[in-house]
């Protein structure tokens, strides 16, 4: 979802809620890795921040300030095309440069003083800067690799501007968003600038509730189930770094799809009424998941998700309009239809699949083990959610075969739910263990 109208009000918020951290995170997830300009480039002062559509230069190393005998008239031109560049400054743009080699200065003084007259939101240079006393005094944002007093006049021209750039193997391209603090500087692609800020606005919210919730006595475990994106693991033995650290790893930084959003439909002959159980917090109303607007998780290579429904089963069939009670479906033996939508990591239309499942592919033993983990994580977390009947249901699978056999590779996530069930030891658990009065 879009949280703001226009560039001045994005650049605001980027300064008082986000960092640099936050949005690279974002790009990251959908794929675009290499955004961050070399670490070398740092701000002037500290406290300094740059947010704004980028304006690239091109400069070029030159042996005098007039060169003589050329074929190139620029070269009879001290600083090339500088001065244009500088008064072609907009509001909100950031002058950025690249192509020299580091042996003098690209920025100084004076050109702050005519950037912030253009309205300019700072410069970025890949190389250094001078005057630094008077830039601090302006207080006039500059991200460079230092600072170093010779000139570039006979040394260096700008030989080109508002044409693509590369600085430090990053792409810059007319438009884009440059966004710097003391941490990096890194560059948003035009495509890519309202779902990366989007992602990282919320994760930054997200993130207060989980630092408030810490301050307050929350458990690391606890908060980040409630607050977070639940992606948090526990390494027992190689089955685990081999599951949770390298399938993680490969799930989070290949990227196969993003805006990933899922629709069952049950079929009423089958399915009286429903509820879904966990992740209330990202469940999507019918009339987003068709809206490409609203946007929703990336997937990773290998990624997965898990939706747990409770369901009443239906004898007859009511009627209505949705899919299964049309005169042609009735006699449909379909528990339910699953829709998925998404999009290409770069692209910006979704594609939709739909996927029947009928009453014979369910599985018991898995259904089961589903029910198992959704109980026991809301017992973890404190959830009043739980009635009688499913601490039973806790009781009976620990003793379960299907319990030991899931313990053998995850003892150490069992063990953790088993004492947050009760005070007591898994043995004590199973040794209290009665059976369920009845099935669900």
């Amino acid at each position: 979802m879009k949280h703001w109208k226009d560039d001045e009000e994005l650049f605001a918020i980027a300064k008082r809620e986000l960092f640099t951290a936050l949005v690279g995170d974002s790009l990251d997830k959908m794929g675009l890795l290499h955004r961050f300009l070399p670490q070398g480039v740092k701000p002037l002062s500290p406290g300094m921040t740059v947010i704004g559509r980028a304006m690239p230069v091109l400069e070029a190393d030159v042996f005098e300030e007039r060169g003589a005998g050329g074929a190139n008239p620029l070269m009879q031109k001290p600083f090339g095309l500088m001065f244009e560049a500088l008064d072609s400054l907009k509001p909100g743009e950031v002058y950025i440069c690249s192509g020299a080699s580091p042996r003098y200065a690209l920025w100084g003084g004076l050109m702050s003083t005519r950037a912030m007259k253009c309205g300019a939101a700072g410069a970025v240079v890949d190389g250094f800067s001078r005057d630094t006393p008077e830039i601090l005094r302006l207080g006039f944002p500059v991200f460079s690799l230092g600072t170093y007093a010779q000139d570039q006049g006979p040394r260096g021209k700008v030989i080109d501007y508002r044409s693509p750039i590369e600085f430090g193997g990053v792409r810059v391209e007319p438009g884009d968003i440059v966004y710097g603090d003391l941490d990096g500087t890194l560059v948003v692609p035009k495509a890519a600038v309202e779902e990366a800020f989007s992602l990282a606005i919320e994760k930054a919210r997200g993130e207060k509730c989980v630092l408030k919730a810490l301050q307050e006595g929350m458990t690391t475990v606890e908060a980040f189930a409630k607050f977070g994106n639940g992606t948090y693991c526990v390494v027992n033995n190689l089955f685990d770094v081999n599951e949770s650290v390298n399938k993680r790893y490969v799930s989070l930084t290949n990227i196969v799809a993003k805006d990933v959003k899922a629709q069952v439909e049950f079929n009423p002959k089958y399915v009286r009424s429903y509820r879904l159980l966990g992740y209330e917090n990202r469940e999507l109303s019918h009339e987003d998941f068709a809206n490409d607007e609203v946007i929703s998780e990336p997937y990773g290579s290998g990624g997965h998700g898990v939706a747990l429904y409770e369901l009443e089963m239906e004898d007859g069939v009511p009627q209505s309009d949705l899919r299964y009670v049309r005169p042609v479906l009735n006699e449909s033996n379909e528990l339910c239809t699953v829709k998925l939508r998404y999009k290409e990591p770069l692209g910006g239309k979704s594609t939709e699949l739909v996927f029947p499942v009928l009453m014979a592919q369910t599985e018991v033993r898995n259904a089961q083990l589903a029910y198992f983990l959704y109980c026991a994580s809301e017992k973890l977390r404190g959830s009043d959610r739980l009635d009688a009947y499913d601490e039973e249901f806790l009781k009976v699978m620990l003793t379960s075969e299907l319990y030991r056999n899931y313990a053998e590779e995850n003892g150490e996530k069992l063990e953790l739910i088993a004492k947050a069930y009760s005070r007591r030891s898994i043995q004590n658990l199973r040794s209290s263990a009665e059976p369920a009065s009845r099935k669900r």
